[in-house]
């Protein structure tokens, strides 16, 4: 192996990892499923919120802020999901 990796110019882990497969091509590293840190409530809220009032992202985490953590991804990929990310989007 040691060899291997000197011939690839690679480390001995990156030989090590793809002895082991029956595949040449590479593995996706994307997560199969994303775990929301949100409930379907607070996922509702926040969809029928921007369908109803259209606010930018920050605005619509200030007002949704009793029900929602402040950080903007898990609302952002949420709105993307459900096709809300863009204003002229119905």
């Amino acid at each position: 192996m040691k060899q291997l990796a000197e011939k690839y110019n690679v480390p001995e882990n990156t030989i090590l990892t793809w002895k082991g497969r029956d595949e040449m091509c590479d593995c996706s590293s994307r997560p199969h499923t994303i775990y929301y840190s949100l409930s379907e409530i607070e996922q509702e809220i926040i969809k029928s919120v921007r369908k109803s009032t259209w606010l930018p992202l920050d605005d619509l985490l200030e007002v949704a802020s009793n029900s929602i953590h402040r950080h903007h991804t898990v609302p952002h990929r949420i709105l993307c999901n459900a096709g809300l990310n863009k204003k002229w989007v119905k």
